[in-house]
Protein backbone atom coordinates (compact mmCIF):
# COMPACT_ATOMS: atom_id res chain seq x y z
CA UNK A 1 0.00 0.00 0.00
CA UNK A 2 1.17 3.59 -0.39
CA UNK A 3 1.70 5.63 2.50
CA UNK A 4 -1.68 7.64 3.37
CA UNK A 5 -0.03 10.44 3.57
CA UNK A 6 3.58 12.50 4.72
CA UNK A 7 1.67 15.08 6.47
CA UNK A 8 4.39 17.08 6.54
CA UNK A 9 3.45 19.03 3.32
CA UNK A 10 3.35 22.89 4.62
CA UNK A 11 1.72 22.24 8.16
CA UNK A 12 4.79 22.85 10.52
CA UNK A 13 2.84 23.79 13.49
CA UNK A 14 -0.21 22.18 12.52
CA UNK A 15 -1.69 19.40 14.90
CA UNK A 16 -4.39 18.45 13.39
CA UNK A 17 -7.19 16.25 15.23
CA UNK A 18 -9.16 14.45 12.51
CA UNK A 19 -8.11 12.20 10.07
CA UNK A 20 -10.52 12.20 6.93
CA UNK A 21 -10.04 9.45 4.77
CA UNK A 22 -12.74 9.31 1.74
CA UNK A 23 -13.34 6.87 -0.49
CA UNK A 24 -14.85 3.81 -1.56
CA UNK A 25 -16.03 1.10 0.86
CA UNK A 26 -15.42 -2.03 -0.73
CA UNK A 27 -15.97 -5.54 0.94
CA UNK A 28 -15.75 -3.97 4.70
CA UNK A 29 -12.82 -2.37 3.73
CA UNK A 30 -11.66 0.71 1.58
CA UNK A 31 -10.52 0.74 -1.56
CA UNK A 32 -6.92 1.70 -2.08
CA UNK A 33 -3.67 1.59 -4.77
CA UNK A 34 -1.19 -0.92 -4.05
CA UNK A 35 2.39 -0.09 -4.68
CA UNK A 36 2.16 -0.95 -8.34
CA UNK A 37 -1.52 1.38 -8.81
CA UNK A 38 -3.53 -1.32 -8.58
CA UNK A 39 -7.00 -1.32 -6.58
CA UNK A 40 -6.63 -3.34 -3.70
CA UNK A 41 -8.57 -3.56 -0.59
CA UNK A 42 -5.96 -3.87 2.71
CA UNK A 43 -7.07 -6.86 4.98
CA UNK A 44 -7.72 -4.78 8.39
CA UNK A 45 -4.08 -5.14 10.04
CA UNK A 46 -2.71 -3.75 6.75
CA UNK A 47 -4.80 -0.78 7.04
CA UNK A 48 -4.04 -0.56 10.61
CA UNK A 49 -0.19 -0.65 9.88
CA UNK A 50 -0.63 1.84 7.56
CA UNK A 51 -2.59 4.38 9.90
CA UNK A 52 -0.11 3.61 12.99
CA UNK A 53 2.67 4.95 10.87
CA UNK A 54 0.52 7.56 9.64
CA UNK A 55 -0.81 8.64 13.24
CA UNK A 56 2.93 8.42 14.31
CA UNK A 57 3.42 11.61 11.89
CA UNK A 58 1.19 13.57 13.63
CA UNK A 59 2.31 13.89 17.01
CA UNK A 60 -0.01 11.84 18.45
CA UNK A 61 -2.95 14.77 17.88
CA UNK A 62 -5.06 12.76 15.71
CA UNK A 63 -8.42 11.68 18.10
CA UNK A 64 -10.46 10.81 15.46
CA UNK A 65 -10.90 8.96 12.42
CA UNK A 66 -13.52 9.44 10.09
CA UNK A 67 -13.70 6.49 7.35
CA UNK A 68 -16.72 8.84 5.15
CA UNK A 69 -17.05 5.26 3.24
CA UNK A 70 -19.98 2.84 2.54
CA UNK A 71 -19.76 -0.33 4.58
CA UNK A 72 -16.90 0.44 6.59
CA UNK A 73 -18.22 -0.36 10.12
CA UNK A 74 -16.55 -3.61 10.72
CA UNK A 75 -13.02 -2.02 9.53
CA UNK A 76 -13.77 0.53 12.14
CA UNK A 77 -14.38 -1.90 14.62
CA UNK A 78 -11.25 -3.93 13.93
CA UNK A 79 -9.26 -0.24 14.51
CA UNK A 80 -11.15 0.72 17.59
CA UNK A 81 -9.86 -2.40 19.15
CA UNK A 82 -6.37 -2.24 17.91
CA UNK A 83 -5.87 1.35 18.61
CA UNK A 84 -8.67 2.08 21.72
CA UNK A 85 -7.48 5.90 21.88
CA UNK A 86 -8.84 7.16 18.75
CA UNK A 87 -12.80 7.77 18.05
CA UNK A 88 -13.55 6.38 14.46
CA UNK A 89 -16.64 7.28 12.58
CA UNK A 90 -18.15 5.22 9.84
CA UNK A 91 -21.05 4.21 8.20
CA UNK A 92 -22.47 1.30 8.48
CA UNK A 93 -24.56 0.99 5.48
CA UNK A 94 -24.10 1.94 2.15
CA UNK A 95 -24.58 5.59 1.59
CA UNK A 96 -25.28 8.18 -1.25
CA UNK A 97 -22.03 10.26 -2.07
CA UNK A 98 -24.29 13.38 -1.37
CA UNK A 99 -26.03 12.30 2.04
CA UNK A 100 -22.12 11.15 3.54
CA UNK A 101 -21.38 15.07 2.51
CA UNK A 102 -23.88 16.48 4.86
CA UNK A 103 -22.84 14.44 7.32
CA UNK A 104 -19.17 15.61 7.08
CA UNK A 105 -20.91 19.17 6.42
CA UNK A 106 -22.53 19.01 10.10
CA UNK A 107 -19.48 17.14 11.54
CA UNK A 108 -16.55 19.88 10.33
CA UNK A 109 -19.12 22.66 10.61
CA UNK A 110 -19.59 22.41 14.44
CA UNK A 111 -15.91 21.70 14.78
CA UNK A 112 -15.50 24.92 12.73
CA UNK A 113 -17.28 26.59 15.78
CA UNK A 114 -15.46 25.15 18.86
CA UNK A 115 -12.76 27.60 20.23
CA UNK A 116 -9.85 26.57 20.52
CA UNK A 117 -9.14 25.67 23.74
CA UNK A 118 -5.41 24.95 24.71
CA UNK A 119 -6.59 23.45 27.98
CA UNK A 120 -9.05 21.18 26.22
CA UNK A 121 -7.26 17.60 25.50
CA UNK A 122 -10.24 16.33 22.89
CA UNK A 123 -13.13 17.96 21.88
CA UNK A 124 -16.75 16.93 22.28
CA UNK A 125 -16.82 14.68 19.82
CA UNK A 126 -20.32 13.27 20.37
CA UNK A 127 -21.57 16.81 20.26
CA UNK A 128 -19.64 17.19 16.32
CA UNK A 129 -21.13 13.67 15.71
CA UNK A 130 -24.35 14.57 16.53
CA UNK A 131 -24.30 17.83 14.91
CA UNK A 132 -23.37 15.62 11.37
CA UNK A 133 -26.71 13.68 12.41
CA UNK A 134 -28.49 16.80 12.27
CA UNK A 135 -27.61 18.28 9.20
CA UNK A 136 -27.64 14.85 7.57
CA UNK A 137 -31.30 14.35 8.65
CA UNK A 138 -32.29 17.32 7.20
CA UNK A 139 -32.58 15.94 3.98
CA UNK A 140 -31.95 12.47 4.25
CA UNK A 141 -33.17 9.23 6.28
CA UNK A 142 -31.22 7.19 8.70
CA UNK A 143 -31.39 3.95 8.29
CA UNK A 144 -30.42 1.02 5.74
CA UNK A 145 -31.42 1.66 2.07
CA UNK A 146 -30.91 -2.23 0.77
CA UNK A 147 -33.41 -3.44 3.78
CA UNK A 148 -36.01 -0.78 3.10
CA UNK A 149 -35.69 -2.32 -0.67
CA UNK A 150 -36.30 -5.35 0.49
CA UNK A 151 -39.30 -4.47 1.90
CA UNK A 152 -40.68 -3.13 -1.47
CA UNK A 153 -40.41 0.67 0.24
CA UNK A 154 -40.76 3.66 -2.77
CA UNK A 155 -37.29 4.65 -3.71
CA UNK A 156 -38.01 8.09 -3.11
CA UNK A 157 -38.67 7.24 0.81
CA UNK A 158 -35.81 4.99 1.18
CA UNK A 159 -33.03 5.84 3.93
CA UNK A 160 -29.84 7.17 2.93
CA UNK A 161 -27.20 5.25 5.72
CA UNK A 162 -26.79 4.51 9.23
CA UNK A 163 -23.33 6.61 10.31
CA UNK A 164 -21.58 5.34 13.61
CA UNK A 165 -19.41 6.52 16.20
CA UNK A 166 -17.10 4.24 18.18
CA UNK A 167 -15.44 6.79 20.89
CA UNK A 168 -12.43 6.09 21.75
CA UNK A 169 -11.54 6.04 25.68
CA UNK A 170 -9.86 9.17 25.78
CA UNK A 171 -14.07 10.29 25.10
CA UNK A 172 -15.79 8.08 27.57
Amino acid sequence: LKPLGRGDHGVAGVLPRVLHISGHGVNGGILMEDERGAAKVPEPHEFIEKLRECLALTNKSIECLFLNACETFLLAQEISQALPELAVISWETKVADKAASAFALGFYSFLGRRPIDSERTHFDLAEAYEAGIAEFTKKYKVGDPFKQMALGVEKKSLPHGIPRLLAGRSFV
